[in-house]
C-alpha cells in the first residue's frame, strides 16, 4: 500500500547490507509479477506471506472472501523470483487447525524457495476478540502429530532455549537438524523425501552460498498472550521489537497491545465526543 516501498527496502540494503530485507504481507500485491520484480531489484531477500490454508471456507472466515487464487499466484510469483519466504500461518479453533498438515507439506514440497512454516494464534485484539484459544501446546501438538516427533524430541531442538532471550511465548526447531539427531525414525514419506533433497544439496551449498540461501527449513511458533494473561516481564525478553502508533518501541507483545489500549482509548474518546 506504500508507493515508496521500492525505494525503503534499497534504503535498508544500502545502509545495513548486514541486515536481512524482510516483507511481511497478505500477498495480493505479489500476484502482480512485475511488482515483485520490482521489489526483488530494489533488494528484498525475505517475504513473510500470510497463509491460513488452502479451503475456500478457510480464507472467507479469515478475509470475508476467497483469496486461495491469488494466494496461488503470489506464490508462483516468488517462487519463479527465488525470493525466500516463509508461510505464516494464524490458527483459529474450530476453522483452519485441520490445514496446518497440508501447509507443511506444501512447504516441504517446496523447499526450492519456502524456507520456514510459522504458526501463530489468534488473540483477543483486532476483530477476533472473544474467541476461544489455541495454545502453545496445543499448536506443539500439531507439530508432533505431522512430523512424527515426540514432544520431549522437540523440546530437546528449541533454538530459543538457550537464548538470553529465551520465552515460552516463542518456539523454533529446524527440521532438517531433528532429522539428524533422530534418523533411526519413520518419518512420513515426504518428509524422508525433503530430508534426501537436504542431504544430496547440503554440500554444495556450503561451498557456493552464502549462509543466508542454503536450503533449510524450520517451524517457527508464536504464542500470542491474551490481555489477561500476558507476563510483561517474559514478553520484555523477546529478541523482536515494534513501533507502536504513537511511535515509542516496545518489545512485540507489549507493543501490540498497547496499541490495543490506544485504540480502545480513541473509541471511548470518540463516543464521549459524539454524546
Amino acid at each position: 500500500m506504500r508507493s515508496e516501498l521500492p525505494e525503503l527496502i534499497e534504503y535498508v540494503r544500502r545502509n545495513y547490507p548486514d541486515k536481512r530485507t524482510v516483507l511481511l504481507t497478505n500477498g495480493l500485491n505479489m500476484t502482480n509479477y512485475d511488482y515483485a520484480l520490482l521489489l526483488k531489484k530494489a533488494g528484498l531477500q525475505y517475504c513473510i506471506i500470510s497463509f491460513n490454508g488452502f479451503q475456500a471456507s478457510t480464507h472467507k472466515a479469515f478475509n470475508g472472501r476467497d483469496l486461495s487464487l491469488e494466494k496461488k499466484r503470489a506464490l508462483h510469483n516468488l517462487n519463479k523470483l527465488k525470493i525466500w519466504t516463509i508461510l505464516s500461518m494464524t490458527l483459529a479453533k474450530g476453522i483452519n487447525e485441520d490445514e496446518f498438515g497440508d501447509v507443511l507439506f506444501y512447504g516441504l514440497s517446496n523447499l526450492d524457495f519456502i524456507r520456514q512454516i510459522r504458526l501463530r494464534n489468534v488473540s483477543d485484539i483486532g476483530k477476533f476478540h472473544g474467541g476461544t484459544n489455541i495454545y502453545m501446546s496445543d499448536m506443539l501438538k500439531m507439530v508432533s502429530g505431522a512430523t512424527g516427533f515426540s514432544l520431549p524430541e522437540m523440546f530437546t531442538e528449541n533454538n530459543v532455549s538457550n537464548r538470553r532471550t529465551k520465552t515460552g511465548n516463542y518456539f523454533v526447531m529446524n527440521i532438517f537438524n531433528m532429522m539428524r539427531r533422530y534418523s533411526q525414525k519413520a518419518y512420513p514419506l515426504l518428509l524422508q523425501q525433503a530430508y534426501q533433497t537436504y542431504n544430496s544439496t547440503l554440500m554444495a551449498d556450503k561451498r557456493q552460498l552464502p549462509p543466508d540461501e542454503r536450503l533449510t527449513f524450520s517451524i517457527e511458533i508464536f504464542f500470542w498472550p491474551t490481555a489477561g494473561n500476558i507476563d510483561l516481564d517474559e514478553c520484555r525478553r523477546f529478541c523482536i521489537d515494534h513501533v507502536t502508533t504513537d511511535g515509542e518501541i516496545l518489545p512485540f507483545w507489549e507493543a501490540l497491545f498497547r496499541d490495543e489500549l490506544l485504540r480502545k482509548r480513541a473509541r471511548e474518546n470518540t463516543t464521549i465526543s459524539n454524546e
